[in-house]
């Protein structure tokens, strides 16, 4: 699902392309219905916040594509529903918690959980000591490199991801299947999305 926004722009500037190419000439209205049609698509996609979250749940991805490819105003528009979609998340899941565990201390895994480290408790310094609960997960993921093998999906690592980012996880169990569900997911997202190498377009 993260490929599909990125594939539909790339066959929007294919399609521009041959409005240019002496090759195509003749086929000019044809092309320009294609791409009202296409642009359309891409904009009702663009609109649903489904499509983002899955891109910035790429490790490999996150925010790459969108701040190469997008306006500033558009990057910082999906960054901010990016953000919001997690902060609500990450109150979902700690409203659970006290439900879930009886009234004790906080353990070490829960600190963890819920990223709350033991100089945080006491109030020391750090970089993320000005940032809220939700927050230090958030930056922690987006701002650290991470290495996703070639032949891994993206839903096996998060599921080796739960302990260190559970916010994250919980939302790609939610967003990555989706467009899977009649298939396993694993084998969805490792096959990759290639559909858009049949829409090069070809002279004669």
């Amino acid at each position: 699902m993260h490929q599909v926004l990125p594939a539909i722009e790339w066959l929007i500037q294919q399609w521009n392309k041959c409005l240019k190419d002496p090759v195509y000439r003749g086929f000019e209205n044809s092309i320009e219905h294609a791409l009202l049609k296409m642009e359309d698509y891409h904009r009702e996609l663009r609109s649903q916040p489904a499509y983002i979250v899955s891109m910035v749940l790429n490790p490999r991805v996150k925010f790459k594509f969108i701040k190469k490819n997008w306006s500033d105003d558009d990057a910082a528009e999906a960054e901010r529903t990016m953000k919001n979609i997690f902060r609500e998340r990450f109150l979902e899941l700690a409203k659970r918690a006290p439900a879930e565990h009886p009234p004790t201390a906080p353990s070490s895994s829960r600190k963890r959980a819920f990223c709350i480290s033991d100089s945080e408790d006491s109030d020391a310094d750090g970089p993320e000591s000005s940032l809220q609960p939700w927050e230090r997960e958030y930056t922690r993921y987006v701002n650290t490199k991470h290495e996703l093998a070639k032949n891994s999906s993206a839903i096996n690592w998060w599921g080796l991801q739960r302990a260190t980012y559970p916010t994250w996880a919980s939302l790609a169990f939610d967003y990555l299947p989706i467009m899977s569900s009649s298939v396993s997911s694993e084998r969805s997202f490792s096959s990759g999305f290639t559909g858009h190498e049949a829409c090069r377009p070809r002279a004669g």
